[in-house]
């Protein structure tokens, strides 16, 4: 198991190269990419992770923050028990519907 979470820190933590290392990212990916700063540079860092976003870039953010994800996320997944419990459309769910499958009191209807 410490392996397999190591093996994950290892990817959060990293980025995706291209190829040519001057062409644009395709992938972002963050890891509680605000934890301890000051309120203006975690609203700075929002912010270039939406210019992202505009310019086509798929950006993966992992934080706890609910009304951060549902400001900045498109799709959330939802983990309970290290299962996925849950993918929300981020415009129209609601902290409580995410906090729910996060405590696994609603769980995935699978068809």
């Amino acid at each position: 198991m410490l392996d397999r979470l190591g093996r994950l820190q290892a990817l959060a933590n990293s980025y995706v190269e291209t190829e040519d290392s001057s062409a644009d990212p395709i992938v972002l990916m963050t890891a509680y990419a605000v934890r301890g700063l000051d309120i203006n540079t975690s609203y700075t860092i929002y912010h270039l992770l939406n210019e992202q976003k505009k310019k086509g870039v798929a950006v993966i953010y992992v934080g706890e923050d609910l009304d951060v994800l549902l400001e900045l996320c498109d799709r959330i997944v939802v983990l309970c028990g290290g299962k996925v419990n849950g993918i929300l459309d981020g415009r129209k769910t609601t902290k409580e519907e995410v906090g729910n499958r996060m405590t696994n009191l609603v769980k995935e209807v699978k068809a």
